[in-house]
Parts: structure tokens; sequence; C-alpha cells
């Protein structure tokens, strides 16, 4: 029974994105991948929507998981660095956005978090090294470093409008 309440989820969880026309095959391999994960766990769901949630749930982490080992991370420096698409000459704007950054990251990080950044980004600093260093696991450190990036363009994009 509660094998058939995952099959169930996985079917309305795909008609549903069907239906929005958020279907794509990366997002089908997710669901496939955590509807296997969940199938090999023996996970006993309680109900239909419990079923639904831990599905959704482990399909956005196994694309999570896929999007991180398929390309890699660019650290601030590097989008700061990359070249000019354009014949032009670089303007002032590149070091305006250098300066709005830098605030931002003084006004709504704590000293930790804006020095973990800064020492995975530029100085590059692998996980595991950030992980011994601040006493913390490295999924912790990855997270609180996701977090940060996400402050940071969030109140970017809400100064840049």
């Amino acid at each position: 029974m509660s094998r058939n309440l995952f099959i169930k989820a996985f079917r309305h969880l795909s008609r549903r994105a069907a239906d929005r026309g958020e279907s794509s095959p990366d997002a089908e391999d997710s669901l496939q991948e955590a509807f296997l994960r969940i199938w090999q766990k023996r996970i006993v769901p309680v109900d239909l929507r419990h079923a639904e949630g831990l599905l959704a749930v482990t399909a956005r982490n196994v694309a999570i998981d896929s999007m991180r080992h398929s390309r890699p991370t660019s650290s601030i420096d590097d989008v700061a660095t990359a070249p000019q698409l354009s014949e032009d000459p670089p303007d002032d704007s590149t070091e305006e956005t250098l300066r709005q950054v830098e605030s931002l990251m003084n006004r709504l990080l704590s000293e930790r978090d804006r020095e973990m950044l800064y020492h995975r980004d530029h100085d590059e600093w692998e996980y595991s090294e950030l992980s011994e260093y601040y006493g913390l696991s490295e999924p912790n450190i990855r997270m609180i470093l996701s977090r940060c990036r996400k402050k940071i363009r969030e109140a970017y994009r809400e100064n840049s409008q």
C-alpha cells in the first residue's frame, strides 16, 4: 500500500509539472531519481500528501546536487573580473557594482559570514578547510554560503529596480 502512494505521488507530481509547463528532461530525471532513492530506502509514507512532500523535497535536492556537480561555481572575483562581451571599454558601472555588493555584504552579513565568503571566493579555500577552521560540517558551510549569496543577490536586485 505505501509503495502505491509513492507511485500515485510520482504520477501526480509529473502531471502537475506538465500542466504548468515546467516539465523538462532534467526535471523528470530528478523526479525519477528521487523516486528511486525513496523506494530503495523503504520509507513508509503516512498518506498521499506525505508521499508527495517526500518526493518533491528529494527531487529538489537531487536537482541541486546535479547542478552543483555539473557546473563550477563562480566566485565574486570571477564575476567582477570576467571579460566584457562588448568591444566598448568598461565603464564605471563595474566599479559601482562592486561597491554596492561590498556595501550589501557589510550591511547584511555577520562578520563570520563575510569572512567565510571571503575565504571561499577570494582565498579559494576548500569546503573541508572552512569546515575545519570554523568547526562546522561541510554541508553546513555550503548552506551558510548559499544563504549569504542569496541575501546579497536579492538585496542587489531590490536596489537595482
